[in-house]
């Protein structure tokens, strides 16, 4: 899988539904651009864990999300700040495909919790 920006899976749904090119690609507006390109920095960063440790990607289970954000946090001096742009950003990628967002699955939030304590 090639690197995969947030405002072009955005963009690419909308089309699919019908919407017209100008609203479609409209919609990367709804995050100021420094935004945008961190959110797709740690969605690639999410992309290449996965690849070097095997998993699919996107992957649909827990298991390769919470050993993803014990990374990430092991990996920061600030986790509590890291893991939640991470999160955040992980969460538009699932939404943009329209998967369920494992980001919310009640031991993914508690993971999150302790690994900011």
């Amino acid at each position: 899988m090639a690197f995969v920006r947030l405002e072009d899976l955005w963009k690419d749904k909308l089309i699919k539904r019908q919407w017209s090119e100008r609203p479609a690609a409209q919609i990367a507006l709804s995050l100021a651009p420094s935004t945008l390109k961190l959110y797709n920095f740690y969605i690639h960063d999410f992309y290449l864990f996965c690849l070097n440790h095997h998993f699919s990607f996107p992957t649909k289970d827990t298991v390769a999300l919470s050993n993803f954000l014990c990374y990430v946090a092991d990996s920061s001096t600030k986790p509590r700040s890291k893991l939640k742009t991470v999160c955040a950003a992980l969460s538009c990628y699932y939404e943009a495909y329209e998967l369920l967002n494992i980001v919310h699955n009640p031991d993914i939030v508690r993971l999150t919790q302790a690994l900011v304590k």
